[in-house]
């Protein structure tokens, strides 16, 4: 594996720790194709992304969202979880 490689991977280990990925409560990553709108022709490169399974939704907590761009403001906001 390129070094390269090797450290995308690590990242992704990270993040996958900070989303808590295999706890009950975390996020799962999955890929989503990602193409800009009404731009015909347009290539859809893939895109990992975090993801909550619908069962652990509650409409009663849904604060804020979806967000059109999520902003250094909003990132402001992040509580961290004990891990």
């Amino acid at each position: 594996m390129s070094t390269l490689l090797f450290a995308y991977a690590a990242a992704l280990d990270l993040m996958d720790i900070l989303e808590g990925v295999g706890a009950s409560d975390g996020y799962r990553r999955t890929s989503i194709e990602v193409v800009e709108r009404d731009k015909e022709g347009a290539v859809a490169p893939p895109a990992l992304v975090y993801v909550k399974q619908p069962d652990q939704f509650a409409l009663e907590t849904i604060c804020v969202g979806p967000l059109a761009e999520y902003t250094l403001d909003r990132a402001a906001l992040y509580i961290r979880r004990n891990l």
